[in-house]
């Protein structure tokens, strides 16, 4: 059952578009959390609640450089999930 229930926070994690657009962009390069805001046309605090879920759904990670917090996606394996999403349309 605990295999099922971590799907299922991946998948919640993945319903939305600005998640999507989040992995789509880290798919390319680490970045900071302040570009976020900029580059999908949302607030700050907006893109910090969609950061949060996908980290605590274990799709990003982040590390501290100096005062900013840079976030990459921690595993291939979700690269991989997004590229079979995309196909899917």
């Amino acid at each position: 059952m605990k295999t099922y229930r971590k799907a299922a926070k991946i998948f919640k994690a993945l319903s939305s578009p600005i998640r999507i657009n989040i992995l789509i962009l880290l798919m390319e390069r680490e970045h900071c959390a302040c570009e976020f805001p900029h580059l999908l046309n949302i607030s700050q605090p907006n893109s910090s609640r969609n950061l949060s879920v996908l980290k605590n759904a274990g799709l990003i990670e982040s590390y501290r450089d100096g005062k900013k917090i840079i976030y990459y996606i921690n595993n291939p394996k979700i690269k991989e999930l997004i590229e079979i999403a995309k196909k899917l349309n």
